[in-house]
């Protein structure tokens, strides 16, 4: 197993830690966004800033852990970190500039499918192996299209973050 491997399966671990009801599409979304960032999500500063503002309504907490590594360059920042020093505009931009293809991001996703795929055959994630592998090839056969949130993981977490390029996680 290699570094990469490793650092794959701890971040899997602690993800699975934190957020215990998740199922196999958070898993996918969890590499998904690791490989890709949020490359597909941005049309303008100016859209985003707007859906910001909008999903703000809706945050009724704050989260404990206001960023969540992924596995890869790029972090979640949850929108409850939203407050005096951090802007939504601020966050925009950040959001923004974060936006960049990946030219190795099918690769990435799938050496660490293959990872998370170990972890659930070992145990360490109590999901179902076949229904793993059966969600994967419908996914892999659809070209690893973004995907969302169970719905039971939006039930039991209300996820409201944006995916940011670690490099600009400084400036937040």
């Amino acid at each position: 197993m290699t570094m990469k491997d490793q650092n794959t399966k701890a971040l899997l671990t602690d993800h699975y830690r934190k957020y215990p009801c998740l199922g196999i599409e958070d898993v996918f979304k969890f590499l998904f966004q690791s490989s890709f960032g949020c490359e597909h999500l941005v049309s303008s500063e100016e859209t985003a800033l707007a859906y910001i503002r909008a999903e703000l309504d809706a945050v009724t907490e704050v989260q404990a852990r206001q960023v969540d590594p992924l596995d890869g360059n790029y972090s979640r920042v949850h929108l409850s970190c939203i407050g005096k020093d951090i802007t939504p505009e601020l966050l925009a931009k950040y959001f923004c500039l974060s936006a960049k293809a990946e030219p190795r991001g099918k690769e990435a996703l799938e050496k660490k499918l293959s990872v998370a795929r170990e972890l659930i055959k070992d145990g360490t994630l109590p999901l179902s192996l076949t229904e793993f592998d059966t969600k994967l090839s419908a996914w892999r056969e659809a070209g690893y299209p973004a995907i969302h949130h169970s719905d039971t993981f939006r039930k039991a977490y209300a996820p409201h973050y944006r995916v940011i390029a670690n490099e600009y996680l400084n400036f937040l």
